[in-house]
């Protein structure tokens, strides 16, 4: 067992390391994203040595992202926390490149920070200069091509937008994510070469136990071209999730969290089989 780094603000120290994401394209290499320090930094996994400051946070960039994602390039996909309809990308130096509008996402017309905060998704993972991203409050699932800026829809199994709340006082609508009556949708996900595995939830807030609420208990696999080829349940409410090899390992509250790990099985039409 072996660490890197310590606390603080300096090159190779953190303070909130919320995402792992490997190098695309690099091998051994992974980037660590810290959300209060807005930067991402590239570690050796072999030797564990910081090999470089990515910095996100500069004063181009007008959010904190959610989410960040190496490109097969060298460049960067950010996502932002309130509002994932509009994606960024970025150089190793911070500097913004473009911004990427994910035509496919069924975005209301209005223009309101308080509508698109339903737009809340994290980046599974990259292919080339090819990205997945699952909304948390909407049935959808983008793949978002940084290079020819286009983006197409997944064709998921259960179409559902964000509950939005009427304001008939001011004539508006917003959008609470904690509120009764919102539904969850995809909590987690994990792309491969090969496929994008999503957690999906579809449970109301208030409905369920509280601690229940934003857990999942099916798995959809796509291709990379947005075609569902599995759709599986599982025995157990499931809160994140990772593929190792043959295997979805998924982190379960049992009392306490527990990993779960359930094979993935060679003919799709075949249920998931617990593997302890």
């Amino acid at each position: 067992r072996r660490s890197v780094g310590r606390r603080g603000r300096g090159p190779g120290e953190f303070e909130s390391v919320v995402s792992v994401d490997t190098a695309n394209g690099v091998s051994g290499i992974v980037n660590l994203y810290d959300y209060n320090l807005q930067r991402v930094t590239a570690v050796s996994t072999d030797s564990l040595v910081t090999r470089g400051i990515y910095v996100v946070g500069t004063r181009r960039l007008v959010w904190r992202p959610e989410s960040v994602a190496g490109l097969l390039n060298g460049q960067l996909l950010a996502v932002n926390a309130s509002d994932s309809s509009v994606a960024q990308v970025i150089d190793s130096t911070g500097q913004l490149l473009s911004h990427l509008e994910l035509l496919s996402l069924e975005v209301p017309p209005e223009d309101s920070l308080f509508l698109r905060s339903a737009y809340k998704a994290r980046v599974c993972g990259v292919r080339g200069n090819r990205a997945a991203l699952a909304f948390r409050f909407t049935s959808q699932l983008v793949i978002v091509d940084a290079e020819s800026r286009r983006d197409v829809a997944a064709r998921v199994p259960h179409r559902f937008g964000p509950s939005f709340i009427d304001l008939p006082i001011i004539g508006r609508r917003t959008f609470k994510g904690g509120a009764p009556g919102v539904r969850y949708a995809y909590l987690n996900c994990v792309a491969t070469d090969q496929a994008i595995y999503a957690l999906f939830s579809g449970r109301l807030i208030g409905k369920y136990d509280r601690a229940s609420d934003n857990a999942g208990k099916f798995v959809h696999r796509f291709d990379w071209s947005g075609r569902l080829t599995a759709s599986w349940e599982l025995d157990h409410d499931a809160f994140s999730l990772a593929v190792t090899d043959s295997m979805l390992v998924t982190v379960a509250e049992e009392g306490v969290p527990t990993l779960r790990r359930t094979r993935i099985p060679i003919d799709h039409h075949k249920g998931l089989v617990s593997a302890g």
